[in-house]
């Protein structure tokens, strides 16, 4: 069986198509924020200059928040819109993408901060599984996931996003269930084949 992971596993022109998502099957139809703002980005927080440690850069780093910008030392992001971000995403810039979600979640109420912080953990999830860390990428992807599930949508781009993502982290757990089963099988090998 070949697995091939699409170069977009979302595909979003517009935020118009997520208003009226349903939230929870037991609830009436509530709408996602979308609707009212022209993106993310002006969403409001009740201390938007509060200082977010967290942060999955390599290098040690304090970030702080100003206006639209992040700043991270000498680097400045221009906090842009969810789209922008979702072209960052589908064009695999998963770390720049990163960048832009986390100030747009730093700004956002509840629920979209939920939704913006799951998809930021899948961002961070293919960063790590583009470099190699499997782990890393399995711990991040099964976080985001938890996140979406969270939001409890049935239908639509983020329900479709949701199984993406499940479909990514079983993927990923099955290959390395059987990468350790040849290591495993190597090692044995060696053990009674100690000239090869």
């Amino acid at each position: 069986m070949v697995i091939t992971l699409s170069t977009s596993l979302v595909k979003f022109q517009s935020l118009t198509q997520f208003i009226l998502l349903p939230l929870s099957p037991s609830s009436s139809p509530t709408a996602l924020p979308f609707s009212n703002y022209q993106n993310l980005a002006s969403l409001s927080s009740a201390n938007p200059n509060r200082a977010h440690p967290l942060s999955f850069h390599t290098k040690a780093s304090h970030r702080y928040y100003s206006g639209d910008f992040v700043k991270n030392g000498d680097d400045a992001v221009d906090c842009g819109s969810f789209e922008e971000a979702v072209g960052l995403f589908n064009g695999r810039d998963y770390y720049r993408c990163h960048d832009y979600l986390e100030a747009l979640w730093n700004k956002s109420q509840e629920p979209t901060r939920t939704l913006i912080h799951g998809i930021l953990q899948c961002a961070v999830g293919f960063h790590h599984l583009f470099n190699q860390n499997h782990r890393g990428a399995m711990m991040e992807l099964g976080e985001g996931l938890c996140k979406l599930r969270k939001m409890n949508f049935e239908t639509g781009p983020f329900h479709q996003f949701e199984k993406d993502i499940s479909a990514v982290l079983d993927f990923i757990y099955q290959t390395q269930l059987e990468l350790a089963a040849c290591e495993f099988i190597c090692q044995i090998y060696l053990l009674f084949n100690p000239f090869f």
